[in-house]
């Protein structure tokens, strides 16, 4: 699946760029480097459940712990419980996966899903096929 998106958004986080529009284009998300990222079960918010996933990705927009994030993220498969840092909108643009809410509901999201979630959340990430997303967490 060719992705091609783009997110404009104007933004009113205090004293971070305040009513600055921001475009970022993804022209192939599917071509995006990936770096390393820091290992899964090192950060606070996120419990391995099975497997090893192993998850890489770029900040197009942003760094880590930062006001706002916009960027490409992948993970292979494996298990784990995430709880958001942020509210954040993805577009998944490979692979498959189960995401698991904490009443047990199942979700199965593929290329062209799109979901949000907010700050607080907490999911289980049951990845089936590598994944790779669009995201912009703020």
């Amino acid at each position: 699946m060719h992705c091609s998106v783009i997110a404009l958004c104007s933004c009113a986080i205090t004293g971070f760029l305040k009513g600055v529009p921001i475009m970022i284009v993804f022209d192939n998300a599917e071509t995006v480097e990936l770096q390393r990222w820091p290992k899964l079960a090192d950060l606070p918010f996120v419990r391995v459940l099975d497997g090893t996933p192993d998850h890489s990705g770029t900040h197009l927009f942003g760094e880590f712990n930062g006001a706002l994030q916009a960027g490409v993220w992948e993970c292979t498969e494996g298990t784990f419980k995430y709880t958001y840092p942020g509210d954040e909108i993805c577009v998944i643009v490979e692979g498959e996966v189960n995401i698991i809410d904490m009443s047990g509901r199942v979700t199965a999201l593929s290329a062209g899903s799109v979901f949000f979630t907010v700050k607080g959340e907490s999911v289980v990430w049951e990845i089936k096929k590598r994944v790779r997303k669009i995201f912009m967490i703020c």
